[in-house]
């Protein structure tokens, strides 16, 4: 994984192009705004590589570094929607001079869901709908692997899917590791 906007532009590819353009043009939020203008240039190359959209499901796409920003987000931007996480790194100190650091990114798709809603059958139907984005997405990471600079450090022996439920959606999870030193 180079960065973290290597690793938005790569998720970018997923949704219609449209709906990544207006990310840029209409959100506020201070995550977007660190790499707004550099991702700005990559739409050019997002409308070249993937000018029909991998996953046409996908009506949302957001990212942030900050949790307040993305339950604020989330309310307004069409369902079902992408939001790829980089962490920057979690620390277990096994002993003072045996330390390990697990180095995770994750995405999430996510639907808008109110279980006051009492529509037969929705809950099972925005399930299955998320749980197809998902593994749509997981194939194409595992297809780009070798090409894509960005997942080549990541480690695809050990993804971790959750069911979730967050901000007033609920939808799936996917966590796995990557290893900045190629050694996996």
């Amino acid at each position: 994984m180079k960065n973290i906007s290597d690793y938005i532009i790569y998720f970018a590819k997923y949704p219609p192009v449209e709906t990544v353009k207006k990310l840029f043009v209409t959100t506020t939020a201070s995550g977007s705004a660190v790499l707004k203008n550099q991702l700005a240039d990559t739409i050019n190359i997002i409308d070249n590589i993937a000018p029909n959209h991998l996953v046409p499901e996908l009506a949302g796409f957001y990212f942030s570094d900050k949790e307040e920003d993305i339950a604020t987000v989330v309310k307004n931007i069409e369902s079902p929607f992408l939001l790829p996480i980089y962490y920057e790194s979690e620390t277990n100190a096994l002993s003072e001079d045996n330390i390990r650091s697990n180095n995770l990114c994750a995405f999430l798709v996510l639907h808008h869901y109110s279980p006051r809603n009492k529509v037969a059958g929705e809950k099972l139907m925005i399930d299955a709908l998320t749980e197809s984005i998902r593994k749509k997405i997981i194939t194409q990471m595992v297809l780009d692997k070798k090409s894509c600079p960005c997942l080549m450090d990541l480690d695809f022996s050990n993804i971790t899917k959750s069911y979730v439920h967050l901000y007033g959606c609920i939808g799936w999870l996917t966590t796995f590791e990557y290893n900045p030193t190629g050694l996996h």
